[in-house]
């Protein structure tokens, strides 16, 4: 089992959207019978959930965390006047103000659970007063609807949207009525004063379903009726009886964490029986409404996100290691898609920027469909150039809400690779002799001292532009490329990872050994240089450069010395 939940508060509302997976041990069929408590209360009645009730999922009884509802604000979010179900989400609006209290929405709440295959979904909200009829509507939009801002809402009806409207009317002998609507763009105007299951209930409302009398009312057990819907109140003790709330309420007349006789209302619904089809939801609407007819003029409402199909995604970057020609990195990819919803999500599909090597995506599982609550994994590999060490990856995951389409879902997830790590290393080695020969031009006596030695790479990568300069006879190798030691390619083989360098050069001063003085004495006579070692890195970075010194005297054997 999972439990998500996530709150936020619009005005002085607090909305709280749970979205519970469970394989459902217990099942009186698909209807949700046997996952939520449906009688007319909050409180969590067994032991042991589930059934699970709001308190459960608020944060009583144990069944989630209450430190991650948040709280927003003091304003009070009503529709702006002349607002109506019938008319698309870019014509409503919103304000701060007050609406009579009977319509005012104290908390709002929702549940959506995945019982073998079908989406149940469980709502609920709580109003200040019970000093009036209560007509109240529940939307489930496909879109992500939200506020603007600056009065206007973001977000189109899409066909599918769900309508759920609450009628407790409280004349004598009043019956209550549940009724669902779907937004339908080819309803012009409801087809009769009493539309009948399938037909246009109003403009853009086509009737799915709607009961009276005690069809209507939820059985104890969350079975949500024949109908595919159902919704009780706390009437339970009648008109006097006070119900316990589990999170802070006070009512219009003043009675604190308790719910008058119908101020408290709950409700569930199949939608899969129902509607059938696409059953991705992305937000939930509270709202209250003037009266139970379809055209009413709306009042207060709660907005909250209710992704009940989402998926998600991670991953990991990781091993960097270079290409058997050095010219490229490649790393290796891991991570997980998981199906956050409660509705099974199809064709699962993955990109990454840079690309996936070709070939190299490896999932642990089928992809053709992934059950609420699941997670497949994948590892793959990239392959970047060698200039863009340490590269930031992204992953994309892709999911559709039916096999042969519906609603795409994405989700993708971020990582920065690490750099690949090297340790460039040179070394150098010096020798000098020396000599008395002659020169022509002009003819004299001089000696001569003849350098050599080698420098190697030492380190666990290619080195370039390896240079050898000397202090006294200049640069005696330029340009040079060493293998490393171990090259990977050539396991074992070491050719190429030393070069020799020799030169000479004539002293122009005769030094004592120290070299602190000059002399005439052949037999007290040294001479010293240093060679410098430099390159750059496979990266194009300079190594740290290595010196080597030497000093070799005129006479080796004083006694051969002229």
């Amino acid at each position: 089992m999972k439990i998500s939940i996530q709150t936020v508060c619009v005005g002085v509302a607090l909305v709280f959207s749970v979205f519970f997976l469970s394989g459902a041990s217990t099942v009186f069929g698909a209807d949700g019978a046997g996952l939520f408590e449906l009688e007319g209360n909050a409180v969590q009645d067994d032991t042991e959930p589930p059934p699970d009730d709001w308190e459960t999922l608020y944060g009583g009884a144990g069944a989630a965390d209450p430190s991650i509802f948040e709280h927003e604000g003091t304003g009070v979010t009503i529709f702006t006047g002349g607002r109506k179900d019938i008319q698309n989400i870019p014509e409503w609006g919103y304000k701060d103000g007050a609406v009579p209290d009977k319509d005012d929405i104290l908390d709002a709440f929702g549940a959506a659970y995945n019982d073998n295959g079908d989406l149940v979904v469980y709502f609920g909200a709580d109003r200040i007063s019970n000093v009036g009829d209560a007509y109240m509507g529940f939307w489930f939009f496909k879109q992500q609807v939200s506020l603007d801002g600056n009065g206007g809402f973001i977000g189109e009806h899409e066909f599918g949207d769900i309508l759920v409207l609450v009628n407790f009317p409280q004349a004598t002998n009043a019956e209550p009525l549940v009724q669902v609507v779907e937004w339908d763009t080819s309803c012009s105007k409801a087809d009769s004063n009493t539309p009948t299951v399938g037909q246009c209930a109003a403009a853009n409302l086509r009737l799915l379903a709607g009961v009276s009398g005690a069809g209507a009312i939820c059985s104890d057990t969350g079975y949500v009726g024949a109908s595919g819907a159902c919704a009780i109140t706390n009437e339970e003790g009648g008109p006097y009886h006070l119900t316990t709330s589990p999170w802070p309420y006070t009512s219009k007349d003043g009675y604190v964490n308790q719910f008058p006789y119908e101020t408290f209302f709950e409700g569930g619904i199949n939608l899969t029986q129902l509607v059938g089809g696409d059953t991705c939801y992305s937000s939930f609407m509270a709202e209250t409404r003037s009266s139970s007819s379809f055209t009413a003029s709306l009042k207060d409402f709660v907005l909250d996100s209710f992704p009940v199909c989402a998926i998600s995604v991670t991953k990991d970057c990781a091993n960097p290691r270079f290409s058997a020609d050095d010219n490229y990195i490649i790393y290796d990819i891991a991570g997980a898609v998981t199906n956050d919803g409660s509705a099974t999500v199809y064709n699962v599909s993955l990109v990454d920027v840079p690309a996936f090597d070709s070939g190299s995506l490896n999932w642990s599982g089928s992809t053709a469909s992934l059950a609420g609550g699941a997670s497949i994994t994948y590892l793959a590999t990239i392959t970047v150039p060698k200039n863009q060490n340490g590269p930031s990856d992204q992953v994309t995951a892709k999911a559709y809400t039916l096999p042969a389409g519906g609603t795409a879902l994405t989700a993708s997830a971020t990582d920065t690779c690490p750099q690949l790590q090297i340790s460039p290393e040179l070394s150098v080695t010096k020798s000098c002799s020396s000599i008395v020969t002659t020169m022509n031009d002009p003819v004299q006596v001089v000696a001569r001292v003849n350098v050599s030695g080698e420098v190697c790479n030492i380190g666990d990568t290619p080195l370039f532009n390896v240079a050898v300069v000397d202090n006294e006879a200049g640069t005696l190798l330029s340009g040079q490329y060493l293998v490393e030691p171990d090259d990977p390619a050539n396991p074992g083989d070491t050719e190429g990872a030393c070069k020799t360098y020799s030169g000479s050069y004539i002293p122009s001063e005769a030094l004592v050994f120290d070299g602190s003085a000059s002399t005439t004495d052949p037999s007290l006579v040294y001479f010293r240089d240093s060679v410098t070692a430099t390159a750059t890195d496979i990266f194009g970075a300079p190594v740290t450069p290595q010196y080597a010194n030497a000093k070799c005297p005129l006479c080796p054997e004083c006694e051969e010395c002229p």
